[in-house]
């Protein structure tokens, strides 16, 4: 078999695909910015295939003191939020992509919240998932299978009305391998038997 992948922070999974380290990427981005990424990706030389569409949510840690006398499926207040801190991608020090990661102020505006008075600026998804799940921080994201927001002792607040889409992206011209086209035939078929 002859097929990478890379399901990567965006900045990373592009330069790995446009650069031809990788054969395939799986890459989200947000309704904000996703009609330009997609420009800056076709001048790339890259292909973008559509997968799915997902919510953006809020996450918090079960117990979470902001959830106190909140009941899922009510309106959440999002301004009980700002003395907690907020675990981002993007340190606005480096002012790298920053529009790709939700933590820029058009989304803390779009929910009515004052943007959070401490952010924890990290590189990985996993010490994102475990800092959110662990202690008073909370986050932005896109969903995922219920699964996934159990085992990170997460609750997701969704966001209607906003959300990220998912993509497959390649060069543009170079044919997709057997084990590739196999591979996104396979997340097509999770992604449409799971609540995403």
């Amino acid at each position: 078999m002859d097929f990478t992948l890379s399901i990567d922070y965006f900045p990373s999974c592009v330069d790995r695909v446009a650069r031809r380290r990788c054969d395939l990427g799986v890459i989200t981005m947000p309704y904000l910015v996703d009609e330009i990424q997609r420009e800056e990706l076709a001048n790339r030389g890259l292909k973008v295939e559509h997968l799915t569409r997902q919510t953006l949510n809020v996450n918090l840690r079960r117990g979470h003191p902001a959830l106190e006398g909140w009941t899922p499926g009510e309106p959440f207040d999002f301004a009980r939020l700002q003395d907690y801190p907020y675990v981002s991608y993007s340190n606005p020090i480096d002012r790298l992509d920053y529009a790709l990661d939700f933590s820029q102020l058009s989304y803390f505006s779009v929910l009515g919240a004052a943007s959070p008075k401490k952010c924890i600026y990290v590189d990985n998804i996993d010490w994102k998932a475990q800092l959110v799940g662990l202690t008073d921080a909370y986050s932005m994201g896109i969903s995922g299978p219920k699964e996934l927001a159990d085992k990170n002792n997460w609750v997701c607040i969704p966001l209607p009305d906003y959300e990220s889409n998912m993509y497959c992206i390649y060069p543009r011209d170079v044919s997709l391998a057997a084990e590739a086209k196999q591979y996104l035939s396979l997340l097509r078929e999770v992604l449409d038997s799971t609540e995403v």
